[in-house]
């Protein structure tokens, strides 16, 4: 068995924030530089960190929102600009805030034609909407637009899905 020798540094771990920014209401930018590493350990550190942190952000996020008008998530409603994926999609980037735990319910009741914001959802008075001028749909014709939604306040809500129809 040939030994490699591996090169250590023997200098201080250095941790430093290069570069952090608002960008909007919902937006927050850091860029950090942590130095110096052996080749590889980059990639493992980094990995690592962000499923750490990721598993760590508490909040408030819509889980579930149902409709009587759509049948599955890629069905369209006529006079609704957006698809129920799309409507779905744009609910899911609403970015919400409680000091409570647990669930509520919420809702959407309007009638078009008109935009549809974030200011529109009704919510229980301890949860706010960080950025109320969010679109969710355009409305083209004089349609009912009702939505039921389930929130979850206070969790951990780093989920690779959305909300569900």
């Amino acid at each position: 068995m040939v030994r490699e020798k591996v090169a250590v540094s023997t200098r201080t771990l250095q941790w430093k924030c290069v570069e952090s920014r608002i960008d909007s209401k919902r937006l927050f930018y850091g860029r950090f530089i942590l130095s110096p590493l052996i080749k590889g350990q980059a990639d493992t550190i980094g990995i690592a960190m962000r499923r750490a942190l990721l598993g760590e952000i508490e909040g408030t996020c819509i889980t579930r929102v149902k409709s009587e008008k759509a049948s599955h998530e890629y069905s369209t409603i006529g006079g609704i600009q957006e698809s129920i994926h799309e409507i779905l999609m744009n609910l899911k980037e609403i970015v919400l805030r409680s000091n409570q735990y647990g669930t509520c319910d919420a809702s959407i009741c309007i009638k078009g034609p008109r935009h549809v914001t974030a200011q529109d959802i009704i919510l229980p008075p301890h949860v706010q909407i960080v950025d109320n001028t969010q679109h969710i749909a355009w409305l083209t014709e004089p349609i009912d637009f009702f939505y039921w939604i389930k929130n979850r306040e206070k969790s951990r809500i780093f989920q690779q899905s959305g909300p569900s129809l």
